[in-house]
């Protein structure tokens, strides 16, 4: 049978050609005649690059422009006389890609664009800061106790180089120990806590036994007179190593002693006073009073041997320089007075010092709770960085002539250290001779000398002492100029001691040692003081035996 028709003929349309078929109807544009005469014409053929050409000869230039180079729609605005935007013509051509490849190729963005959109964000962010408001900060130093953070804290714990092994919040201004301690400290010219002030006094109202170390003259006696004012203690006993360090604690102890409800008596029990006379002070307390005993080990020992005293009620007890009351040999005397006191869970205790040697700490930790909080301010072996500290070669002919010549150089006061007592007497009768206005302090002195020697000495009556290291330590006289260290001490602990009675409270000062080959024992430590502090360290101090 003939068949009457005749088959349509198949027409062959190349990938690249239903690729762009498929971009003409997403955009609905008026592509279809186009893309028509292509699909119908019986006559096309693909070309040698694998591109069907239409017969058509309507189609144009752009037409087969737009056929043999598709990708070029994201730059050209046009397709077949229709105008299109980037982002229709983009995504029309990716909608293609993922029918024919099966899969999403990735947007060209062009670089003006994203060049555009940073312009247009840096200026909203810009614009955003101008108009956001931003709160002060603050430091610290400028915050009260309700201001003050955990960060805060942290920060001032590491400005003041406080270490301490147990949490503590210090001690922000004094108006936190309420009236009227804090106009009383304000109105003598303490205008903030010190950092040994900040961390102990807040350590000891929170109720820990405390061992405190901190430098000469960083106000260690308030760190711990303060809180017992503070808590309306009824009894404190402090010990110390020396005569004049009892008595200037003393002095302070007055000063600040008398508060309300009950005013506060100071009662000083060291040798070189008449006895019957301090018995007679510390009987004649009131009923109403609190009681502060301020004492030698040695003559509180007396004391107590002779029933003239009962420490039974004394709940609040302070070692000041504790290692010096070791190295001087009184922990027998130390051991007599701590069988009277209360027991350990029922008192407080409080040592400082501005040193504080291992072999010293073992045997002071017999008389302090095991949990008890240790805090440290800065390295608390160096030296005060505001004294200036220079040590000088001399044969021991030279160094007396020496001395003639700094005493009458410099302004005072200015204390000398010589290692004996025959020695400052020799030195004290060379000066005096050449008119110059010195005196001496020395073990031997009666307490009445000893005390009229300094005052003449903060008055300026004197310009120079000439001492043992009887004086060495708890001798506050303001504004100490410089130290010589005629003598060199036996161990750097001792020249810590001797150097800190100037550059106190912040001003500076000056130290002069004199070595002779015979100090060669401290040589390395001296060094070692030398370099931490920044000070010149000269090179005889390498020319050593060991």
């Amino acid at each position: 049978m003939a068949l009457n028709h005749q088959l349509e003929p198949i027409t062959f349309v190349p990938r690249k050609k239903r690729k762009q078929n498929a971009v003409s109807k997403d955009t609905g544009s008026n592509q279809t005649s186009s893309d028509s005469n292509i699909a119908t014409n019986s006559g096309a053929i693909p070309n040698n690059e694998g591109v069907t050409e239409s017969s058509a000869s309507n189609s144009g230039t752009q037409s087969s422009s737009a056929i043999r180079e598709p990708t070029r729609l994201i730059e050209s605005k046009t397709f077949n006389g229709v105008v299109s935007s980037e982002t229709s013509a983009s995504s029309s051509l990716e909608s293609a890609n993922s029918a024919v490849y099966g899969r999403k190729q990735k947007t060209v963005i062009p670089e003006w664009r994203v060049q555009k959109e940073k312009e247009i964000n840096t200026s909203l962010s810009h614009n955003d800061k101008q108009n956001r408001e931003v709160p002060e900060h603050k430091k610290w130093i400028d915050k009260n106790s309700e201001e003050m953070t955990d960060r805060d804290y942290r920060i001032m714990i590491r400005d003041l180089e406080i270490s301490c092994n147990v949490p503590l919040k210090p001690l922000c201004t004094w108006k936190q120990l309420g009236q009227p301690l804090s106009s009383k400290l304000t109105n003598a010219g303490f205008s903030m806590p010190t950092p040994i002030q900040r961390a102990a006094v807040q350590l000891a109202l929170d109720g820990h036994d405390v061992i405190a170390t901190a430098s000469t003259g960083s106000g260690k006696t308030l760190a711990f007179l303060i809180p017992f004012w503070k808590k309306q203690l009824k009894n404190a006993l402090i010990l110390a190593p020396t005569r004049e360090l009892a008595l200037q604690i003393a002095v302070v102890a007055t000063k600040f002693g008398f508060s309300k409800p009950a005013s506060t008596r100071v009662v000083s029990i060291v040798g070189g006073r008449d006895f019957t006379e301090q018995a007679e002070e510390l009987n004649s307390r009131t009923a109403t009073e609190n009681l502060i005993i301020v004492a030698t080990p040695g003559r509180l020992v007396d004391f107590l041997q002779q029933g003239l005293i009962e420490l039974t009620e004394f709940k609040y007890l302070v070692f000041d320089e504790a290692d010096r009351m070791i190295d001087l040999g009184f922990e027998e005397q130390i051991s007599e007075i701590m069988k009277t006191l209360p027991r350990q869970q029922e008192r407080q205790t409080l040592m400082f010092s501005a040193t504080w040697p291992e072999k010293v700490e073992s045997v002071c930790l017999k008389y302090i709770s095991d949990n008890h909080a240790k805090v440290k301010i800065g390295n608390t072996s160096s030296i005060n960085t505001n004294i200036v500290q220079s040590v000088e070669y001399l044969e021991p002919a030279e160094k007396s002539q020496r001395l003639i010549g700094l005493v009458k150089n410099n302004r005072g006061p200015i204390i000398v250290f010589a290692a004996t007592k025959i020695e400052v007497d020799r030195l004290t009768s060379r000066l005096q001779t050449l008119d110059l206005a010195v005196d001496c302090l020395h073990g031997t002195l009666s307490q009445e000398n000893r005390e009229r020697v300094l005052k003449a000495l903060k008055t300026g009556q004197i310009k120079c002492i000439i001492a043992t290291d009887v004086a060495s330590r708890g001798i506050d006289v303001p504004n100490v100029r410089l130290v010589v260290n005629f003598d060199m001490p036996r161990d750097i602990e001792t020249y810590t001691h001797r150097i800190g009675r100037t550059g106190r409270a912040g001003n500076d000062g000056r130290a002069i040692s004199f070595v002779t080959s015979k100090d060669e024992n401290i040589y390395p430590e001296l060094r070692e003081k030398l370099r931490k502090t920044g000070a010149h360290v000269p090179s005889f101090l390498y020319n050593t035996r060991q």
